[in-house]
């Protein structure tokens, strides 16, 4: 949820984990803070129109339970 972040790199490890340097963890002890933590993602992600999906994503999220 760093604004700062920028870019992040999606990346293999040797044993086929995959790495992302720069991700943050949050813990989340029930749903309500899940909740919340997606609203506060989705609030940042950047949004342009196409001609086929106006509020198309140009970013991506990621959620590992």
């Amino acid at each position: 949820l760093n604004p700062n972040a920028g870019i992040l790199d999606l990346l293999e490890d040797e044993k086929g984990n995959v790495q992302v340097p720069g991700l943050s963890r949050v813990k989340a002890p029930n749903t309500l803070k899940i909740m919340n933590i997606l609203q506060e993602g989705n609030a940042r992600r950047t949004q342009e129109p196409t001609a086929a999906n106006k509020t198309s994503s140009r970013s991506h999220a990621l959620l590992q339970v």
